[in-house]
């Protein structure tokens, strides 16, 4: 289980009030995991039966083996929920599922408790698939049932073995930060040390993989060098996201918002405002106001479309994106609501009013630089710089929002 900052996916349904969700890329490993279970295992095992009875098997064993993926990650978010870690969403994609902590663990307690309950889920599910298949064998001899329980064991008692590995993000990388955690005292430190091993073993995956691809085993060689790309990736973004959620903590929005914005006015022209103020400041966006009052948002990739077709005389009033309430924050609320907030709605710019007077301007660009000054100042080396964090892992800051 990790952090998330979000993600997209088509809503399911809800398991004590936490949403599950799949990612289109579930489709594909269902597929392969069906297709196989059809083509290969059940035929091998259990042969001269219909082809229909292997495809309603393999059906029903991929949706079984994503059962089992849930059953893993509802494990992780329950106990999470009731040490106060709020889960709200589990996500099912290609390596398998996502339960999205709303803020990283407060306590290396807490985050062996939440960790070590996923592969323990998974060994009971082992454990149960392996009852139910020997009395299916007992039962009925060996047969498609007996066959697709005795996989699910198989499957479940690899599954919690595979998160047991020392690494982030797996589980067992996760109980080894909490252990680093307790020793050093710094969540920092030890988050640093479990993503480097967690690197260090995608690393070793993508070098097997190699291994076999070059011995032949074509799939499983390519498959096993997508698990340790994914694997390293996801190390270093829970250190990034991890820094991120330092780097903003206890920060209000009146830390880092521009005060006394420069601002057009509604009667500027088209013309005016390019050469005045894009031009001129080399900013993206410009608040619009009337008087005193904020009226919305002129973005340089709007005047550009406007004046392309060729009224730049037009005032710019009439091309702005108006401002409504979600467009609106306060100076006194935290930077980790700001960034929930903007995740939520997709916004770029934010006002920032107090007494309905505008006294300060946030846009990406403001977050970025902010972000990477705390940043510089946690002495973050999670990574390289190359000119900046990317709007994805600024949004990951919303796991410390979160």
């Amino acid at each position: 289980m990790t952090p998330a900052p979000g993600s997209r996916g088509f809503d399911l349904f809800r398991i004590a009030g936490i949403q599950i969700s799949i990612d289109p890329s579930w489709i594909i490993i269902f597929l392969l995991v069906s297709v196989s279970a059809a083509k290969g295992i059940f035929p091998a095992e259990v042969p001269d039966r219909l082809p229909v009875a292997y495809w309603v098997a393999g059906a029903i064993f991929g949706l079984l083996f994503f059962a089992s993926v849930l059953f893993h990650e509802l494990a992780h978010s329950i106990v999470a929920n009731r040490l106060g870690e709020e889960v709200k969403k589990i996500t099912l994609f290609l390596f398998g599922g996502m339960a999205h902590l709303t803020r990283e663990p407060n306590s290396w307690k807490s985050e062996i408790k939440i960790a070590a309950v996923g592969p323990l889920a998974s060994f009971f599910l082992a454990a149960l698939f392996f009852g139910c298949g020997q009395m299916a064998y007992i039962a009925w001899g060996l047969g498609l049932l007996s066959v697709l329980f005795a996989q699910l064991a198989i499957v479940n008692l690899a599954l919690g073995i595979f998160n047991l590995l020392p690494g982030l993000p797996l589980d067992g990388g996760r109980i080894a930060r909490g252990l680093f955690w307790r020793h050093s005292g710094s969540q920092i430190a030890a988050t640093r040390r479990a993503a480097k091993w967690g690197a260090t073993i995608g690393i070793a995956m993508m070098v097997w993989g190699g291994l076999r691809f070059f011995q032949r085993d074509i799939f499983g060689g390519i498959w096993l060098i997508f698990i340790g790309m994914f694997l390293r990736g996801a190390a270093m973004t829970s250190l990034r996201s991890l820094m991120m959620s330092k780097a903003i903590e206890g920060q209000k929005v009146s830390d880092l918002m521009v005060r006394e914005p420069v601002t057009v006015p509604h009667h500027a022209t088209l013309r005016e405002a390019l050469q005045e103020y894009f031009v001129r400041y080399q900013h993206r966006s410009f608040p619009v106001v009337f008087g005193d009052e904020p009226l919305g948002v002129l973005r340089l990739e709007t005047l550009r479309k406007a004046m392309a077709q060729g009224d730049s005389e037009q005032p710019v009033s009439a091309i702005i994106h108006r401002i409504d309430p979600s467009m609106t924050i306060g100076p006194g609320q935290s930077v980790q609501e700001m960034l929930r907030r903007s995740q939520a709605t997709g916004l770029q710019e934010l006002f920032v009013m107090s007494e309905g007077r505008l006294v300060g301007w946030i846009t990406p660009s403001t977050v970025q630089r902010f972000v990477e000054f705390r940043l510089e100042l946690l002495g973050d080396d999670s990574g390289p710089r190359s000119g900046g964090r990317s709007a994805s892992d600024l949004r990951s800051a919303r796991t410390a929002e979160e």
